[in-house]
């Protein structure tokens, strides 16, 4: 499974990139394994969880803010 999200997330890269579209990795973190980030159902972020998505993605786009 790790090979096919590999797989994915280059091919979204490149599409993106031909766009001009920013992308944010949220495979190479983390916050999907750390417990200290995980809800009770071991899947899902709890709120320090959503506090480091949200500053990932604040620190891809914050270049494009004026």
């Amino acid at each position: 499974m790790s090979q096919q999200v590999t797989r994915y997330n280059t091919a979204i890269a490149d599409l993106a990139a031909q766009h001009g579209a920013i992308t944010v990795d949220s495979y190479h973190t983390t916050i999907f394994t750390d417990p200290a980030t995980l809800g009770d159902d071991g899947n899902h972020a709890n709120a320090a969880g959503y506090d480091a998505i949200a500053q990932i993605r604040f620190n891809a786009i914050s270049p494009l803010l004026p």
